[in-house]
C-alpha cells in the first residue's frame, strides 16, 4: 500500500518548527509569563497538526498551515519591531555598553526573522491557491 504526501517539503518544515517551538519555549527558555508561553505552545502544537495534516495531504492541513503562518508572521513582525526598538533605545541611551548589548538584540531578531517570518512565508507563497486555465487539467 502506498501512500502519496500532499506536500512532503512543507509539512517537513512544519515538524522542524513545531519541534523547535515546542523545544525552545517549553525546556530551554519558558517565558516569564505563562500566557506567552502557552501560545508558543500552541503555535508549536499547530505547526505539528498542520504538519501531519499535510503529510496526509488533508484540506484542513492546507488550512490549518496558512492560519499557523499568518499568526507566526504576524507575531514575528511585532517581535522584530520590538527588537529594534529596543535596541536602538539601547544604543542611543547607554552609548558603547548600549551597543554592545543591542548586538544581542540583532541575534534574536535574525532567528526571529528565519523562524517566525522567512520559513512561514515561504510555507503562504507555496500553499497558495493558484488558478488553472481549463485545458491544463492535471491527468490523474
Amino acid at each position: 500500500m502506498k501512500t502519496t504526501c500532499g506536500h512532503p517539503v512543507i509539512a517537513l518544515i512544519n515538524l522542524a518548527l513545531g519541534l523547535v517551538f515546542l523545544f525552545f519555549f517549553v525546556f530551554v527558555i519558558p517565558a516569564r509569563y505563562p500566557l506567552v508561553t502557552l501560545f508558543f505552545t500552541a503555535l508549536g502544537a499547530g505547526c505539528l497538526l498542520s504538519a501531519w495534516g499535510l503529510w496526509r495531504g488533508t484540506a484542513w492541513g492546507r488550512l490549518l498551515a496558512r492560519v499557523v503562518s499568518a499568526v507566526s508572521i504576524t507575531i514575528g513582525t511585532g517581535f522584530s519591531l520590538l527588537c529594534l526598538g529596543a535596541a536602538s533605545y539601547l544604543s542611543g541611551v547607554y552609548g558603547s555598553m548600549g551597543k554592545a548589548s543591542a548586538s544581542i538584540f540583532f541575534v534574536m531578531l535574525t532567528l526571529a526573522c528565519v523562524l517566525l517570518i522567512l520559513l512561514p512565508a515561504i510555507q503562504l507563497y507555496h500553499l497558495r491557491n493558484r488558478r488553472r486555465s481549463p485545458g491544463n487539467d492535471p491527468v490523474p
